[in-house]
């Protein structure tokens, strides 16, 4: 980065586990050079665990859900969205996005972006490694030591857990996960909302809302109903 640049101000939505890797991610890349990170703080709409947060000296500034928490930022402040579920992250996205505030994209120095790979805004966590002609959207979240093949489509608000394989020509849709250590062959797509279980091996297309699981993987339960109220 430009060492004559002011920091950029980052506040972390959530403060459980993610929220904590996140913090951890960002303070990777501001030690190796690749950008210069200031962290504001932790905010959260459930109480923190403040011993851990004081062992990370980590403040917390309150609420993403109190307005005035949010009117307390710097108008240049950028956040970061570290929650798992899909929804929370695609509601915290649209409520700080009319605030006027930015999302930030955090990649760990350690992971491995090839040509054409584009990234709306998430965080990509240390040891994945995203191949080529791939794009992400909004609040993508790939966790550690993920596989991203060649000619993927992956919409917003995406969760990859830690060490999923996602083969070529795959296209995810928005707000689905897929857990830890599950593989998606090559020509499949995942519909909206849908959920892989962990490890499971996905050969065929998986309907929207729908959650599978198992090697190959299979529908379990009844198809849960998307909700029609989240936008980019």
């Amino acid at each position: 980065y430009d060492a004559g640049m002011s920091s950029t101000e980052i506040v972390i939505i959530g403060c459980g586990g993610s929220g904590r890797e996140v913090l951890g991610l960002l303070r990777d890349i501001s030690e190796h050079g690749r950008e210069d990170l200031s962290f504001i703080g932790f905010m959260s709409n459930v109480a923190p665990d403040y011993k851990l947060l004081d062992e990370l000296n980590a403040p917390f500034v309150g609420s993403p859900d109190d307005d005035e928490a949010i009117s307390q930022l710097n108008p240049d402040c950028e956040y970061v969205v570290a929650i798992g579920g899909g929804d929370a992250r695609a509601r915290y996205r649209r409520q700080f996005n009319k605030r006027g505030l930015r999302e930030h994209t955090l990649i760990h120095p350690s992971a491995i972006l090839g040509e054409g790979v584009e990234v709306a805004s998430g965080v990509i966590c240390a040891g994945s490694i995203i191949t080529t002609n791939v794009k992400l959207g909004y609040s993508a979240q790939v966790n550690v030591a993920c596989t991203i093949s060649h000619d993927v489509s992956i919409g917003d608000d995406v969760t990859l857990s830690p060490g999923v394989t996602i083969s070529g020509h795959v296209e995810i849709g928005s707000r689905a996960t897929v857990y830890a250590g599950a593989t998606v062959i090559p020509h499949v797509r995942i519909g909206e909302g849908a959920v892989v279980g962990a490890g499971a091996v996905v050969i065929r297309d998986v309907p929207v809302g729908a959650t599978v699981v198992g090697n190959p993987a299979r529908q379990v339960g009844e198809t849960q109903a998307l909700r029609t109220n989240i936008h980019r």
